[in-house]
């Protein structure tokens, strides 16, 4: 297992409004984890919606106890069927041999977030970008590896996962070897 010194654990809250309409917070223990890897990537699920014909039910916390049921199950919904959603952390430990991280895709809509560290996006065109705390990439179901580009400080994203047409779920896309 990873070093937790080199990366944290995180906390996430989940609110909803009572009966009078008021806003209040709902039990949200620690995410559960996900995958932690070769002690260098830690991935934390945080939530997940099923596909309806009018988006998340959020009436009589339907999404709420959905949610709870896949916490409870494994594995969780990383990547969702279409029109579902899904929402993880993943954090990457320091890398002092520069390793490159591994070439995949899925068959959803990403937004995701830097949070901290500096990544590397590389696509299997070859093209790059450096992406830093504050900056966003939205990725269409794109052919993609992430590298953390630091040898002594790890590095975090956000991600909110949108199932597209012909998602399977949790189904993720590896390059064919040439």
């Amino acid at each position: 297992m990873a070093n937790q010194s080199i990366i944290p654990e995180i906390s996430h809250f989940i609110t909803s409004y009572d009966p009078q309409g008021k806003s209040t917070f709902l039990a949200a223990p620690n995410p559960p984890l996900v995958q932690q890897s070769n002690d260098f990537l830690r991935v934390d699920y945080i939530y997940s919606t099923v596909a309806s014909p009018n988006g998340p039910v959020l009436t009589d916390m339907d999404d709420y106890r959905k949610n709870e049921d896949v916490r409870r199950e494994h594995p969780y919904v990383m990547f969702p069927l279409a029109g579902g959603s899904a929402a993880m952390v993943a954090s990457f430990a320091p890398n002092p041999d520069g390793k490159d991280g591994f070439m995949h895709r899925s068959q959803t809509l990403d937004y995701v977030f830097i949070i901290d560290g500096e990544l590397e996006l590389t696509l299997d065109s070859g093209e790059k970008r450096i992406m830093k705390p504050g900056d966003v990439c939205v990725q269409r179901a794109s052919q993609h590896s992430w590298k953390n580009l630091s040898k002594t400080e790890f590095a975090r994203f956000g991600a909110v996962t949108l199932g597209i047409e012909g998602a399977k779920l949790n189904e993720m896309i590896f390059p064919e070897a040439v």
